[in-house]
């Protein structure tokens, strides 16, 4: 539960920010483009491939997490354990440990685990997310075998100075958003805030127990309150000043499997988490120089409880209770500078110290590494470009391999934007720190795991007028990754760490996009699929029998869908999701529980807006599920079937 003074507190840095609202005025000197953007955009005419979801994608899930995001938006996998659990990405493939989240630059993945929490990522609390795949994430961010996904909050002269959202949902769930923007003439004041509470107490087939049957989940109660402040300074035309804070407490009851209903008979499982993350940056942009430096410090503390209880027994069968800390300090500099004849040079350099401590390391663990790039971008006619790249990394005094990355794009067609791209790299992901120091299980002589990687793809957008507007992307890869890390089962009933897989992960994305006017009516169209073949090609794999086979949780076909229709002031959207088959274990049966069978998800939305003068109402109602299908992404892992939400949202520009 979160209390109620928490709430209180948290209105009073509100109220407190409005105070810079006296002698407000239009904030002329620092404008960001104007533009109206109306679908996922993938980039064109570039050596690599980036996905950015903009505006009207967010607005749709502006009071959801980021997991719900990219699951409806982008062919990247979401291993979701439920409303309130775990949620991960994975690119191309790969294991979740290899997607690098970054917010505002800096990578927010636990030290522990090497992984983001997804649905611990409100979409309010920020502006811009892209995606980069493969080997293009080396320039931001090492490690990121399968790709990155980097989350931007900037300023903005044309956001609403106030947008409040209140959600209704099933399962008594209630969820506040709000967001007071505040402009001068040198300063700019952005606070983001919300409430989210909810029982998750929905109906669900069991078919984890005999006799199988319907049953109501329990336990399963979440509820996170947090904000978000950025302040942004203009110093002078050309330089600015910035701090941004983002600041979250998470409780959430985690319910029992299928399987495990009954077990223990009085079961108690919960996690509570908070975290700090701040971020203070200077740039400085004119002409054909850009200079960035920032630093960053994060805190993170977490409590893990579990106690279970054997039948007629007042003592614990089993008893966890978990503390951990983590936290750093980080710091980037980076510089890009345009010379004639088509060359862009950019370099830059980032410091990092993680330290943990917790009950499950034998003492508090520490990581220092760095980095630094060089790039260089030379087109040749408008019509040929190369890219190269050469990271060099360090962690705790050793360097890593060199890091290069090379690749090229011709246009095919003289005055159309029909391109087709190339490219290769190397990459190299460091152990996570429970990798190396879990007791027990983690093991200290972990090698890197290393990635070489292939890509290709052709791409093609055409405009006619403001009536249509098209693009069209294909792309292949693949990608070789040495010394997969891996748990398996030890000689002392625990399991341990060891670089024993060899994975090769290969397929192909196709997207396509279709937007424009006619009349009164805004239409979107677009829709994505891809298809992956991840399989362990190692000895041990032989060995066993399973070379070759798909790993688990890997689907071959995974595709989405988004149509968006505008007339006037009403709006209707309908989201679909398809995820392929996936396997739960290495055994060949083809059958459930080793085989989780394929799932389509719809969710269809109607709203309307109403404007008057400086103020704007939008009414919306929701319907996921459309079609209550029974599914589970994760296996025994109870997810809801048909459910509502309505929403209202009040803007003042």
């Amino acid at each position: 539960m979160i209390y109620p003074e928490k709430i209180s507190l948290l209105l009073v840095v509100l109220l407190m920010t409005a105070k810079l609202s006296l002698g407000q005025m239009i904030f002329d000197t620092l404008q960001l483009r104007e533009m109206e953007i109306l679908s996922v955009q993938a980039e064109q005419g570039k050596t690599i491939k980036t996905t950015t979801i903009d505006s009207l994608a967010k607005s749709g899930f502006g009071q959801l997490n980021l997991s719900e995001l990219l699951a409806a938006n982008s062919v990247v996998f979401v291993k979701s354990y439920g409303r309130g659990g775990l949620a991960t990405a994975s690119f191309r493939g790969t294991a979740a440990s290899h997607t690098q989240v970054l917010w505002n630059g800096f990578q927010i993945s636990s030290p522990m685990l090497g992984q983001v929490d997804l649905s611990l990522v409100p979409n309010a609390f920020f502006d811009r997310a892209s995606l980069r795949y493969g080997g293009s994430s080396i320039e931001s961010v090492p490690g990121a075998l399968g790709g990155s996904i980097e989350l931007e909050s900037e300023p903005e002269a044309r956001k609403p100075a106030l947008d409040v959202l209140q959600l209704f949902g099933s399962y008594q769930t209630y969820i506040t958003t709000a967001s007071l923007n505040i402009q001068s003439k040198r300063l700019v004041s952005d606070t983001r805030f919300i409430y989210q509470n909810s029982q998750n107490d929905f109906p669900y087939y069991n078919n984890g127990v005999l006799p199988s049957g319907w049953m109501r989940q329990e336990k399963a109660d979440l509820s996170n309150i947090g904000f978000t402040q950025r302040l942004t300074f203009l110093i002078s035309g050309f330089q600015q000043i910035s701090l941004t804070s983002w600041n979250q407490w998470n409780k959430r009851n985690i319910p029992a499997t299928m399987t495990n209903v009954w077990r223990g008979g009085n079961l108690t499982e919960f996690q509570d988490d908070f975290f700090s993350r701040n971020v203070l940056a200077w740039s400085f942009h004119r002409t054909k120089t850009r200079l960035q430096v920032s630093a960053a410090w994060f805190h993170e503390k977490q409590q893990y409880f579990l106690e279970t209880f054997e039948e007629g027994n007042p003592v614990a069968d089993t008893l966890i209770n978990s503390g951990n800390t983590s936290g750093g300090y980080f710091s980037k500099v980076k510089l890009d500078r345009q010379f004639g004849m088509g060359l862009l040079f950019s370099a830059g350099f980032d410091l990092r110290h993680e330290k943990v401590k917790t009950t499950n390391y034998s003492t508090a663990r520490q990581r220092n590494s760095g980095g630094l790039f060089v790039r260089m971008e030379k087109s040749f006619r408008q019509r040929l470009a190369f890219d190269i790249l050469i990271r060099q990394e360090m962690a705790d005094g050793k360097l890593l391999p060199l890091m290069p990355f090379l690749g090229v794009n011709y246009q095919l067609l003289p005055g159309a934007d029909f391109n087709i791209r190339a490219s290769v790299s190397r990459n190299f992901h460091l152990p996570s720190l429970n990798d190396l120091y879990w007791v027990p299980g983690g093991n200290e002589n972990l090698k890197p795991e290393r990635a070489f990687q292939l890509e290709g793809g052709l791409n093609y957008k055409r405009t006619f007028q403001q009536a249509v507007s098209f693009g069209a992307d294909l792309s292949f890869f693949s990608s070789q990754i040495k010394d997969w890390i891996q748990w398996k089962p030890g000689n002392y009933q625990f399991w341990t760490a060891e670089n024993i897989a060899e994975v090769h992960a290969r397929g192909v994305e196709a997207s396509f996009r279709m937007q424009g006017k006619w009349n009164r009516l805004i239409y979107t169209l677009r829709t994505a699929y891809t298809f992956t073949r991840t399989s362990d090609e190692s000895d041990l794999a032989k060995e066993k029998g399973f070379a070759g086979e798909q790993l688990i949780y890997v689907p071959v076909h995974n595709a989405n869908g988004f149509v968006h229709l505008a007339f006037n002031d009403y709006f209707f959207r309908w989201q679909l999701n398809y995820t392929g088959k996936r396997k739960t274990t290495m055994n060949d049966s083809g059958s459930f529980p080793d085989v989780l069978p394929a799932y389509w998800l719809n969710d269809v939305s109607l709203g309307k807006t109403w404007k008057l003068k400086k103020f704007r109402i939008e009414l919306k109602g929701v319907v996921k599920n459309l079609f209550d299908v029974n599914y589970q992404a994760i296996l025994w892992r109870a997810m809801p079937g048909r459910n509502f939400e309505i929403s209202l949202r009040f803007l003042i520009n």
